[in-house]
């Protein structure tokens, strides 16, 4: 795993939960089952009671246009928010409280989806390292002109989505997930 260190898991607004075995089953599932994802870069995970506000604040404090979806088919527990800094991105992985119930349940279908919406969200994680390398101004160079930024915007939001989903329905079905038919 191409990581600069161990990804620290931390929590805010959480009081409720058991944090040590939360973090621990986090960590477990990052070193078992992200081990061939690029999660270089990757400042935290950050676990949370209110995923909006975390995300509307990260969005003042670091000036990104990222939001908290409003995606009916999204499931909306989960972010994978990055930045630019000094030309390379910088991660933050922000989970919804609720996924803490997925990721602690002793129901075996519960957990696998628990961890896979932590894995999806390091997918993108994985995917945006390995565009930026094969392509280190791709994700900077200017556009000619609006409508082509429209229509880069919405493939490379497509292609996104196709590649965590794919990639995180493979290691969900090695949790023993219910995803193996996207396999």
């Amino acid at each position: 795993m191409a990581v600069d260190a161990e990804i620290p898991v931390s929590f805010e607004g959480l009081d409720d939960i058991d944090q040590n075995t939360l973090q621990s089953v986090v960590k477990a599932i990052i070193e078992k089952y992200a081990v061939d994802l690029d999660l270089e870069r990757t400042i935290e995970v950050r676990i949370t009671a209110d995923l909006p506000e975390t995300l509307r604040r990260f969005s003042e404090e670091h000036g990104s246009r990222y939001h908290h979806t409003s995606n009916p088919l999204a499931t909306g527990v989960a972010q994978a928010y990055r930045r630019i800094i000094d030309g390379r991105f910088e991660h933050h992985l922000l989970l919804d409280k609720n996924i803490s119930e997925y990721l602690l349940a002793s129901n075996d279908d519960e957990f696998a989806f628990g961890g896979y919406i932590l894995l999806h969200e390091l997918c993108h994680i994985d995917d945006a390292n390995r565009i930026s390398k094969a392509s280190p101004k791709g994700w900077l160079a200017p556009t000619p002109n609006h409508k082509t930024s429209i229509l880069i915007d919405i493939a490379n939001g497509c292609w996104a989505e196709y590649y965590a989903d794919r990639r995180s329905a493979k290691l969900s079905a090695l949790m023993g997930g219910g995803c193996q038919q996207f396999d």
